[in-house]
């Protein structure tokens, strides 16, 4: 029972756990189900976010921090008209056309800096594509590396652009057309006084200039009697907002003649659309009157007078038959009575398009009908009527009847308006050009402001009712002096116009300086009457040049001067020290370890060292002294009016430039680094301008470079010795372009031996044999072939040759074993394929690698630690000998020789040659031997050339020897003989 009992048990438990399997696998299916709804909801938001991103109407670009596209979308590439794909990693400024790629460069050098958002407006021209204006919305941002990127909403304002332009030409063509319009012009305020008119108006009102009426109202003037009139017609129009235009009313003219006028009144409106007063225009039409009256009264009297009057006539009769053209309408519209003789044939001719044709018939008749029916004058009708030629004219066309009712004869009146109409409209478009964004002044002619316009109160801060009536003088700010406004009323008064850059004051009291132009408005008797001041404020511009001459002349890291600025000063000086028969000096200072400073620590912390170093060298020398950063970390100091005898001012300039070689070598604090920097000082004089500054920095220039050969941190003043070596380097440096192709490498041997003076090898020496110089060493020759990359074809060839004399060698009993040691540039090692290019040659030529022997400096060893630890196992599996050359040199040996896999130690002939039993070389010796003895190396000794010192060296277990003691450097046939006496 009970075994039963347990076997129910047992499967009841495995059914509950599959049960619960089953249950755990449903829940998993769910969570995958979610899962995927996920993904599929992320990649559609993803999808969206591209869609948006390529398919936005700007364009968004994204530079890293030298100014190279990382990434565009599809716009962006449409504006610059390039693929997409071929964008990336090509220069944005390439983009932007010539004349704005320099303020391109500063803005996004002062972006990388300042790291604010800031906008530009750039034209953009590349190659053949059309150019286009953007505006670029930057801001910088840290990118995914350490270095920061520069992400850009870019915009296409092409056309604001030529809108801009557009509306400047407008504003230039203002003044011609308010005084040069053929009709009367006037503007009034709200209270209907005027506030201005043209020449031809003021003439009507019987005052001198157009600036006599400005205040006045109707009741001040001839036509007083109409003035009530004249205002209720003003209210009308500024209350409705509605023009009223081409009506009749009288006039009283200064002669007390009342006469007849056509006027026009619009509102004028400011740019919040207020209404701020009426703009009106009216033509005498008095003679036009009287020839209507006229005729009605008598048409055949006046039928003469018809034909000759300068305003086109016409007579129909009452079928619709024209009679008489007279000569003003056949020469102002074309037509003869033939072409036209009703108005049947009138009408499509007049007006062509079928539309505005009924109009005006329907017009016309309804118009003619009202007068014969009233008894009044027949309405006006403004039209415009085709031309004969094509022209359009607007016309203002009246009729009177001849006769009694429809049966009489009718005399039709068209009187040109074209002109007018467009002075109307130059009108509008003046009252608007007014408030140009430039502020206006006008003042009469004793200076008292009589009106400005909004962009004055914008600028100056002072409304109009604070300046009217009073004197310009109120915004001066005291910083010109009285000769200059002497000079400027001069030119006002002899030129009528002055134009120039002065600083006023705001009414807050800012100081701001402004762009000017000054015009004196003279009557016809050519006195003055008013003057109109239009100017701007050029702050900005002003800060934008300030800007410009510190970027061209200062260095934007140190604000100290720069290359350009040094150049100009040393110039200057030079004359000065010619003219005060003076000494002065150039001083050209390197920083010593700067490089790896910068590539250690990066570029910030260089920025800072250099800072540091400008401030320094500042606070050594005298207020009147220049001191510029040349270029990287080159600085030059330029000392003048030093003494007129030359031994006192070659004395103060050595004070003076030790006194700066202690400061820069002093630690430095960059944050929470101390680093230890020390300056190469090279020193040139000048007396007068006997030389060139170019060779003065040269000169300076080459003793900084003794200074750099002789162990730096030291000052050297120039030596005509130093222009030799100089001339003698780049001769050499020329005639070396041919040193491989006319074969003019040999390899020199200088045997190496043991304890027991039994040879070991050789150590391969190279050798130019020069066609005119004769024999080169190696020592005068390499470091200008370090120079460019023609060492490393002068490394591949000394390798070749080795690896054939080491084949030879292996063919001859007495040479089978010998090593042969070559050495190695720090170039050639940094190759990628140097190991391969090793194992290529001695592949090539058959040579066991054991039997080479590499030698490594110290400088090649340092240059990048962790490739160079890979290189030299390679080489050591390859079976390839290694020894660490001019050991004891660098302090920095130590903390490195325990990561490299050299066989062994060279000791540096320098401290072989310094051996004494007391001295501290032969401690060093002793020390090195220690070392080797613990790393388990060999020691090898070069430049033995005393018996003493190789017995010393030999009881501190030096394993090998080289040095004149056993043999110089000889050609191979010499090598090879020296064997034979062995």
């Amino acid at each position: 029972m009970t075994a039963e009992k347990d076997k129910e048990n047992a499967n009841r438990s495995r059914d509950q756990i599959l049960h619960e399997l089953e249950v755990h696998q449903l829940e998993l299916e769910m969570q995958n189900e979610a899962l995927r709804e996920a993904q599929t909801e992320l990649e559609a938001s993803r999808d969206r976010y591209m869609d948006f991103y390529d398919h936005s109407p700007v364009g968004f670009v994204t530079l890293n921090h030298d100014g190279l596209i990382n990434g565009i979308n599809l716009t962006g590439a449409a504006l610059l008209s390039v693929a997409r794909n071929e964008l990336p990693h090509r220069r944005f400024s390439s983009y932007i056309a010539a004349e704005d790629r320099d303020r391109w460069r500063c803005h996004f050098q002062k972006l990388l800096t300042s790291r604010e958002r800031s906008t530009c407006e750039l034209l953009f021209r590349h190659g053949d594509m059309p150019h286009f204006y953007a505006q670029l919305d930057c801001m910088c941002l840290q990118g995914a590396g350490k270095d920061p990127e520069v992400r850009i909403v870019m915009t296409d304002i092409t056309e604001r652009k030529k809108m801009e332009a557009s509306c400047a030409e407008s504003r230039h063509l203002l003044q011609t057309i308010i005084d040069t319009a053929p009709v009367r012009i006037f503007w009034k305020d709200k209270a209907s006084r005027y506030l201005g008119c043209n020449p031809t108006f003021a003439q009507d009102a019987g005052v001198m200039t157009p600036a006599d009426i400005v205040g006045r109202d109707d009741d001040q003037l001839s036509w007083k009697a109409q003035a009530e009139l004249y205002r209720t017609d003003d209210r009308q129009v500024m209350d409705t907002g509605t023009p009223k235009l081409s009506y009749d009313e009288l006039s009283t003219t200064p002669e007390g003649k009342t006469i007849w006028l056509r006027t026009s009144k619009v509102p004028l409106r400011n740019r919040l659309d207020e209404i701020i007063g009426m703009l009106g225009i009216y033509q005498d039409v008095t003679e036009l009157k009287q020839v209507e009256s006229i005729l009605r009264a008598n048409e055949a009297k006046y039928r003469a007078i018809i034909d000759a009057t300068p305003i086109p006539l016409v007579l129909d009769d009452a079928k619709g038959n024209i009679t008489y053209l007279n000569r003003a309408f056949i020469h102002k519209f074309g037509y003869t009575l033939d072409e036209i003789p009703n108005l049947d044939a009138w009408w499509p001719r007049a007006y062509p398009d079928p539309k505005y044709r009924q109009w005006v018939i329907e017009s016309w008749y309804r118009h003619m009908s009202e007068a014969i029916r009233s008894n009044e004058d027949f309405i006006p009708l403004e039209l415009n009527i085709r031309c004969k030629d094509g022209r359009v004219c607007t016309v203002m066309v009246g009729a009177a009847s001849l006769g009694n009712g429809f049966d009489s004869t009718h005399l039709v009146v068209l009187y040109d308006i074209t002109e007018r109409k467009q002075a109307e409209a130059d009108l509008r478009i003046a009252a608007a050009t007014f408030e140009t964004q430039d502020a206006i002044l006008i003042t009469d002619a004793d200076s008292n402001i009589v009106r400005v316009n909004r962009a004055f109160t914008e600028i100056t801060g002072y409304s109009a009712a604070e300046v009217l009536g009073k004197n310009p003088r109120i915004m001066s700010s005291g910083r010109q002096s009285r000769a200059f406004y002497i000079e400027m009323w001069q030119q006002l008064l002899h030129n009528g116009a002055w134009a120039g850059e002065i600083c006023d004051k705001r009414k807050n009291g800012e100081v701001y300086p402004k762009w000017m132009s000054v015009t004196a408005i003279k009557d016809e008797r050519q006195l003055t009457t008013h003057y109109v001041a239009i100017f701007s404020d050029i702050t900005a511009r002003k800060r934008a040049e300030e800007e410009t001459h510190r970027l061209a002349f200062y260095d934007v890291l140190t604000r100290l001067p720069n290359r350009r600025l040094l150049l100009d000063r040393l110039s200057s000086a030079l004359t000065a020290s010619a003219r005060r028969n003076d000494y002065g000096a150039v001083l050209f200072i390197d920083m010593d370890r700067f490089k790896l400073i910068n590539d250690m620590l990066g570029h910030d912390y260089g920025d800072l060292l250099l800072i540091e170093v400008g401030a320094r060298i500042k606070s050594c020398v005298r207020e009147m002294d220049t001191v510029a950063r040349f270029g990287g970390d080159e600085f030059v100091v330029l000392i003048e009016g030093v003494s007129t005898v030359l031994d006192p001012a070659l004395r103060k300039v050595a004070l003076l430039a030790e006194k700066i070689r202690a400061a820069l070598a002093l630690p430095y604090k960059l944050n929470e680094h101390e680093q230890q920097s020390s300056p190469s000082i090279g020193v040139s004089l000048f007396h007068g301008n006997h030389e060139a500054l170019e060779i003065l920095i040269e000169h300076a220039d080459m003793a900084m470079y003794q200074v750099k050969n002789s162990g730096r941190n030291a000052v050297c003043f120039f030596d005509p010795a130093m222009q030799r070596n100089v001339s003698l380097h780049d001769a050499l440096r020329d005639d070396m372009h041919h040193i491989l192709a006319r074969q003019q490498l040999q390899l020199h041997y200088q045997i190496q031996v043991d304890k027991s003076n039994r040879p070991l090898g050789a150590e391969a020496f190279l050798r130019w044999i020069h066609p005119e110089r004769g024999v080169i060493l190696a020592e005068q020759f390499i470091p200008i072939a370090e120079e460019s990359t023609l060492i490393i074809d002068i490394d591949r060839w000394v390798l070749q040759a080795a690896c054939q004399q080491l084949s030879l060698w292996s063919r001859d009993d007495r040479t089978i074993d010998l090593t042969l040691t070559i050495n190695i540039s720090a170039k050639q090692f940094s190759q990628a394929d140097f190991v391969d290019k090793i194992a290529e040659m001695l592949n090539l030529h058959q040579v066991e690698p054991a039997r080479l022997k590499l030698e490594l400096s110290e400088r090649v060893v340092l240059a990048d630690i962790g490739r160079v630890i890979e290189k030299i196992y390679a080489l050591k599996n390859m079976g390839v000998r290694l020894s660490m050359d001019n050991f004891g040199t660098m302090l920095s040996s130590l903390s490195y020789l325990k990561h490299l896999s050299s066989d062994q130690l060279k000791i540096n002939q320098k401290i072989v040659q310094g051996i004494s039993l007391e001295g501290s070389d032969a401690q060093l010796v002793e020390t090195v031997a220690n070392l080797a003895k613990f790393l388990d190396l060999t020691i090898f000794a070069e430049g033995v050339e005393t018996e003493a010192q190789r017995v010393f060296l030999k009881d501190q277990n030096c394993s090998a020897y080289q040095g004149y003691l056993f043999g110089k450097p000889v050609s191979i046939e010499e090598f090879e003989a020296l064997l034979g006496k062995l």
